[in-house]
C-alpha cells in the first residue's frame, strides 16, 4: 500500500471510533454487526488490505467497549453521588415519604414509561449508528478501490520510466528484477508506515481514554479535597503536638543522661577512692591477722597454763579436807584470826615483860640494901 492509501485509513478509522456508540445491548449489537459486515467484506480485498481492514474493525470494536466501560464508570459515580445525597437527606430529615399506594403505582408507571422511551431511543441510536457505520464502510471501500487503481497506475508509470533508466555506476540499463526489488522495498516501507500509523491511532485512543478517566476521577474527588485538606490540617496539628511531646521527652532524656553521667563520674571517683581505701584496709587487715595469729598463739599458751593450773587446783582440792564445808572453813578462818591476835598479844606481853625485867634489874641495882620483905613483895608482884 502507498502513502495515499495509508492516509485514507487514517481518515476512515477516527470517523468509526468517534461515532456515537451508546452502551448497552443495542450498542454492542451494532458494534458486532459492523464488525461482521466489515469481516464479510474482507474476502474481496487483497492480503494486505484484509489485514488492515481486520485491524481497523478490531480497533473500532475495542473503542466501543472502552466507551461502554467509561460510561458505566461514570454511571457508577453518579449513583454513588445520589446515594450520598439520599443519605444526607435522610440524616437531616429531608427524605420525602410517599403517603399512599396509588402514588407509588403512578410513580412506577411513569418510571416504566421513561424506561421504554429510553430503550426505544437507544435502539434508534443503535440503528442510526449501524447505518452510519455501513455508509462509512462503503465510502472506505470506494476510496480503497480508487486508491488501489491510482497506485497501480503510478506503478505502471514507474515501470515505464524505469525501462529508459540506467545505473549511474555501471552504465547498464535497469532490469525488471531491480524494479521488482525496489517495488518490494517500497511495499515493505509502506507496510511499516501503516503499522506505525495504526499504533499511533491506538496510542491516541488509549491517551484519550486515560484523560477521560482522569477527568472523571478529578470530578469525583473534587468535593473531597476540602474535607481532605481539613483532615490533613487536623492530623498535622496532632502530629505537631506529638512532635512537641517527643521533644519534651527528649529534653527530659537528655537531662536524665546528664545526671546519669554525673552520677557515673562521681561513682568512678568514689570507686577509685574506695579502691585506695580498700588497699589500706587490706594492709590493716593483714596486720590485724598477724596480731590475731600472735594472740591466738598466746591464747593457746594461756589455755595450756590454765589447764595446768586447773589440774593442780584439782589435786589441791583433793588434798584439802575442808573443801565444800563452809562452817568449818569460817571457824578455821576465825581460829586463824584469833591465833594471829593471840600471837600479837604474846609478842606485846613479851615486850612488856622484857621492859619490866629491864626496869626491875635497874631497880634492883639501885635498891640493893632493902629488906627481904620488899624483895618478897616484888617477886610476888612479878609472878602476878
Amino acid at each position: 500500500m502507498s502513502d495515499r492509501n495509508g492516509e485514507v485509513m487514517i481518515l476512515s478509522v477516527p470517523e468509526q471510533v468517534t461515532s456515537p456508540v451508546p452502551p448497552g445491548p443495542a450498542g454492542e449489537s451494532g458494534s458486532l454487526t459492523s464488525l461482521q459486515s466489515g469481516l464479510s467484506r474482507e474476502a474481496f480485498y487483497e492480503n494486505g488490505d484484509n489485514e488492515a481492514k481486520r485491524e481497523s474493525a478490531i480497533e473500532e470494536f475495542q473503542a466501543a467497549l472502552d466507551s461502554k466501560t467509561s460510561l458505566l464508570t461514570k454511571s457508577y459515580g453518579l449513583q454513588n453521588k445520589l446515594s450520598e445525597n439520599f443519605k444526607r437527606k435522610r440524616g437531616s430529615g429531608g427524605l420525602i415519604q410517599i403517603e399512599s399506594v396509588e402514588e407509588i403505582e403512578v410513580q412506577y408507571k411513569t418510571s416504566m414509561q421513561k424506561v421504554d422511551e429510553l430503550t426505544m431511543k437507544l435502539k434508534k441510536v443503535g440503528s442510526d449508528c449501524k447505518t452510519d457505520l455501513e455508509m462509512f464502510l462503503d465510502r472506505c471501500e470506494e476510496k480503497r478501490v480508487s486508491v488501489n487503481g491510482d497506485y497501480e497506475r503510478v506503478l505502471d508509470k514507474k515501470r515505464k520510466i524505469s525501462q529508459s533508466c540506467i545505473v549511474p555506476r555501471s552504465g547498464r540499463p535497469v532490469t525488471s528484477k531491480d524494479v521488482a526489488d525496489l517495488e518490494e522495498q517500497e511495499r515493505k516501507k509502506d507496510e511499516e508506515l501503516e503499522r506505525a500509523r495504526l499504533d499511533n491511532i491506538k496510542h491516541k485512543a488509549k491517551l484519550e481514554k486515560s484523560e477521560l478517566l482522569l477527568e472523571e476521577k478529578e470530578q469525583v474527588i473534587e468535593g473531597l479535597n476540602l474535607i481532605d485538606f481539613e483532615q490533613l490540617k487536623i492530623e498535622n496539628q496532632t502530629y505537631h503536638e506529638k512532635i512537641d511531646e517527643r521533644n519534651e521527652d527528649l529534653q527530659k532524656l537528655h537531662k536524665k543522661i546528664e545526671r546519669t553521667v554525673q552520677i557515673l563520674t562521681h561513682m568512678k571517683e568514689k570507686l577509685e577512692f574506695v579502691s585506695i581505701e580498700n588497699q589500706a584496709k587490706k594492709l590493716q587487715l593483714d596486720k590485724a591477722e598477724a596480731e590475731l595469729q600472735c594472740q591466738r598463739d598466746e591464747l593457746n599458751r594461756l589455755k595450756q597454763q590454765r589447764e595446768r593450773t586447773r589440774n593442780s587446783g584439782a589435786k589441791l582440792h583433793k588434798n584439802m579436807g575442808l573443801y565444800g564445808k563452809e562452817g568449818l572453813l569460817f571457824d578455821f578462818e576465825e581460829q586463824i584470826d584469833r591465833s594471829e591476835e593471840m600471837k600479837k598479844t604474846v609478842a606485846a606481853l613479851k615486850a612488856r615483860h622484857a621492859a619490866l625485867k629491864k626496869d626491875n634489874a635497874e631497880l634492883n641495882a639501885k635498891i640493893a640494901p632493902k629488906s627481904s620483905t620488899n624483895s618478897t613483895r616484888v617477886k610476888s608482884a612479878i609472878k602476878f
